[in-house]
């Protein structure tokens, strides 16, 4: 499954960055790397191109290039229980 496949509000990992040359470089650069997790945010209303936040920053991709990206959906994480405090 590629990055330009998932839906908004879905999360995954990175299991491999596509392209060749300068394009590869640049996704790597810009932290698109195997293992590192990402959030889609949301897509421009004519849906190209996508904003995912990795590391803890947002990041704007053409669909084109989503679409090298290899990733595996993670399931949606529960929210942590709230602590209980003691009067």
């Amino acid at each position: 499954m590629t990055l330009k496949d998932i839906p908004v509000g879905q999360s995954a990992v990175i299991e491999a960055v596509g392209g060749e040359g300068a394009l590869r470089r640049h996704l790597l650069d810009m932290g698109v790397i195997p293992g590192a997790e990402l959030t889609v945010v949301k897509l421009a209303p004519m849906g190209d191109p996508m904003e995912i936040q990795i590391h803890g920053y947002e990041l704007t991709l053409r669909l084109a290039d989503a679409d090298q990206i290899q990733v595996t959906p993670v399931e949606t994480r529960k929210a942590a229980p709230e602590t209980v405090r003691a009067a």
